[in-house]
């Protein structure tokens, strides 16, 4: 369950703050209010991401076991034909 959503306004942002934000907003490609909100997550230590726990495994293969992972499933890539009459 999720709890309730609070709104806060902030006031008096510095020209180089706001052209900080603005930078990282069109760098990451979300609102104003995304970056902000990812940011005060970040330096509060919480972590607002939803992680599948298997990033950590990204990039660990090389061109062998891509390979070779390929030529073992390539049987679950053919349609059975008569399965689908």
């Amino acid at each position: 369950m999720e709890s309730r959503k609070s709104y806060i306004t902030v006031r008096n942002i510095t020209p180089a703050i706001d052209k900080a934000l603005r930078s990282l907003q069109k760098q990451n490609g979300v609102t104003l209010n995304e970056t902000v909100l990812q940011l005060l997550a970040r330096s509060l230590g919480i972590n607002q991401t939803k992680d599948n726990g298997l990033g950590r495994f990204s990039g660990m293969w090389d061109s062998d076991n891509f390979e070779k992972f390929h030529a073992n499933i390539e049987s679950l890539e053919k349609i059975d034909q008569d399965l689908w009459k």
